[in-house]
């Protein structure tokens, strides 16, 4: 991976090599003002649909960059190979803003805001747009900055029915990450049930050895509701999904009607996480344990 920064030019397929095109105008008045960059200089453009190319500034100003593109995929991906979304419970203030940036840097796919009981935020419809084209503007910054090939999506706030609808009975391997799971010390089930991408090569079999212990490999709280297990092998998968409540949690009556449903539910140890810190250690355990950090 270069060390040039990476911009996306997107809406405009499929760019084209010997092609000249402008950065968005935030994207050239960063370029231009704060990174301080010139005609001559390189830097990475990607169209946020997986392609990525080397580029040289051929105009700078502070309103407008224009960029030549030279040669295409020159640049290995930093895409996970198994989808990750997450949902998260509204939170109020900036706190939603630094969930998003940070799971796009650790890499999750999608995020999809979810209304519960106890979420504070009013989303009236006239908020909704505007709060989305927000958070799809701090996603794409944040997968330039992390220099991603791909910008994940913000979707729009989904009930808990609708969540559950769309996601867990689709097939796919879903988690509730709960304060109330603390009693119960077991493998998460992700190095048995090793989902496979969409694409690309195949995530490795996992490597058990004599040393294995929760001191030496990571463990997870974690048990399956009452149906899980007829839940179909995740090598069938293609990804996963990642639940969080909001500040105050999730109520008793959502938990029981989770717990109903095809998920599993999951705790992050002993001690009580903020809403925004327990969506970025349930993503980082997930992806230690697919291999993604390593």
């Amino acid at each position: 991976m270069s060390s040039w920064p990476r911009f996306f030019i997107w809406g405009q397929h499929p760019l084209q090599i010997g092609s000249e095109y402008s950065l968005s105008a935030a994207d050239s008045y960063h370029a231009f003002k704060v990174l301080r960059l010139r005609k001559g200089h390189r830097v990475e453009i990607a169209d946020g649909k997986g392609n990525s190319f080397q580029a040289l500034l051929t105009g700078a100003k502070k309103d407008e960059v224009v960029v030549l593109l030279l040669e295409d995929n020159l640049f290995q991906s930093n895409e996970p190979i198994t989808e990750i979304n997450l949902v998260q419970g509204l939170l109020k203030g900036g706190k939603m803003d630094t969930v998003i940036h940070q799971a796009v840097e650790l890499g999750a796919s999608r995020i999809y805001p979810l209304l519960t009981a106890r979420s504070v935020p009013d989303l009236s419809p006239k908020k909704i747009d505007a709060k989305i084209e927000r958070w799809q503007k701090i996603a794409r910054e944040a997968a330039a900055q992390s220099k991603r090939s791909v910008i994940p999506s913000v979707e729009y706030p989904l009930s808990l029915t609708q969540l559950v609808e769309k996601h867990c009975l689709e097939g796919e391997l879903t988690f509730v990450f709960w304060e109330g799971i603390k009693d119960q010390t077991i493998n998460f089930g992700i190095d048995n049930e090793n989902p496979q991408p969409k694409t690309g090569h195949p995530a490795q079999p996992p490597q058990h050895t004599p040393q294995d212990s929760p001191s030496r490999s990571p463990q997870f709280l974690s048990q399956p509701s009452a149906q899980s297990t007829s839940h179909p092998s995740s090598s069938s998968r293609s990804s996963i999904t990642v639940i969080v409540g909001p500040e105050g949690g999730f109520s008793a009556e959502e938990v029981q009607y989770l717990e109903q449903r095809k998920v599993r539910m999951a705790g992050l140890g002993p001690r009580i996480l903020r809403a925004e810190t327990a969506a970025v250690v349930a993503l980082t355990l997930i992806q230690s344990r697919l291999g993604d950090l390593h």
